[in-house]
């Protein structure tokens, strides 16, 4: 292939240039088509999807429990699912020698980015042994749970 002819070379630069401008107002032009079929693809790093589930009074919980002691906790759930989400939860106590006394059921829907603060409590009538307190997101395999001592 030899050297490119005089005649062409004077419209190959304006000819290139004009390309360039098409190509870059079309990209302009649709740019949210562009930008969504890349998303589509998963070419653009994708929003992590999640949710948060903690106790908000962790260092307010009694050190030691007394017969007739009411103890009162609260925990927070914060949908980062991206979509409205319902959360079942269950609270219960489940003593060391393995019985489980249930606390409350219910459940909560929450839109995205929206945190819900929960208040329970349980007034202990026997409290002889350690008890661990659960609170659980039915369906989602995520719970926390935290010790409460008896006075012995």
């Amino acid at each position: 292939m030899g050297p490119i002819h005089p005649s062409w070379s004077r419209f190959l630069l304006p000819f290139s240039a004009l390309l360039v401008v098409v190509i870059a107002i079309a990209l302009f032009t649709h740019q949210s088509a562009v930008v969504a079929q890349l998303n589509e693809w998963k070419l653009f790093p994708q929003a992590e999807s999640f949710t948060e589930l903690f106790l908000n009074n962790h260092l307010d919980l009694p050190k030691q429990v007394e017969k007739g002691q009411t103890v009162q906790f609260s925990f927070t759930i914060h949908n980062l699912e991206g979509k409205t989400m319902t959360y079942p939860y269950v609270v219960y106590l489940k003593t060391d020698g393995g019985y489980r006394i249930p606390i409350a059921r219910n459940s909560v829907t929450l839109a995205h980015k929206e945190s819900r603060l929960i208040k329970e409590s349980y007034t202990f009538k026997n409290p002889k042994q350690k008890v661990t307190v659960f609170i659980e997101l039915s369906g989602m395999s995520q719970n926390l749970h935290f010790r409460l001592p008896s006075a012995m």
